[in-house]
């Protein structure tokens, strides 16, 4: 199956590539940009908004990164490719109620950082 996008040729059928390189690619430019984003919130002298930030942000790459090994895993015996987007976003989600739980533990230190900043007002 093709599927074309402008002058690109995507081949939908085309084994996914999971090497770990490619993560590591994604990864650093996910973790400087959430750097960045708290370099500019937080004040030179005031680094306590950016710590709740920083730790969903490694938590977030570390539920990503075991997503990716169980992506691994699974093409080891079946390949995967886009033309199977449903049983590639299952294979990275995992089982349901684990992925509940590291959300919520992700999505906990977000409050923290609201809670900082919104005392810090005034």
């Amino acid at each position: 199956m093709i599927h074309r996008q402008g002058d690109e040729v995507i081949e939908l059928n085309k084994p996914l590539q999971l090497g770990w390189g490619r993560f590591a690619r994604v990864a650093i430019m996910f973790l400087l940009l959430a750097a960045g984003c708290i370099a500019l919130d937080s004040g030179e002298d005031d680094i306590g908004p950016g710590i709740p930030m920083a730790i969903s942000v490694v938590l977030m790459l570390a539920y990503q990164a075991t997503g990716w090994r169980r992506m691994q895993r699974a093409h080891a015996i079946e390949p995967l490719s886009l033309s199977h987007l449903d049983r590639v976003m299952k294979v990275m989600i995992g089982p349901i109620i684990p992925a509940v739980i590291w959300i919520m533990v992700i999505i906990a230190p977000i409050p923290i950082y609201l809670v900082y900043f919104i005392i810090n007002l005034r």
